[in-house]
């Protein structure tokens, strides 16, 4: 998949947008992306750290929420621990 691989090499080398959108594609699990909670964070995170708004909300929400094993249909035990702390940072 053309898109998966562009996007992929874009956020291997730190642009915030490709970060935000990658991380958008793991939450989903969509555009040839498996479903993983952990990389969508660590996406969310890489690209709020670059100074994208909208992936600091994301990596918040999912701090806050947290994301429970049973919560996970794909089974690749891709679990995010709810963090209070870490969601307001």
């Amino acid at each position: 998949n053309e898109f998966k691989l562009l996007l992929s090499k874009a956020a291997s080398i730190g642009h915030p947008d490709s970060l935000f959108l990658q991380g958008h594609c793991h939450y989903s699990g969509s555009d040839g992306y498996d479903q993983n909670y952990r990389k969508a964070l660590e996406n969310f995170v890489e690209a709020a750290e670059g100074g994208h708004v909208d992936a600091m909300v994301s990596a918040g929400a999912l701090l806050h929420r947290g994301v429970r094993s049973e919560d996970v249909s794909s089974g690749n035990g891709a679990v995010v621990e709810r963090d209070q702390r870490k969601a307001f940072e």
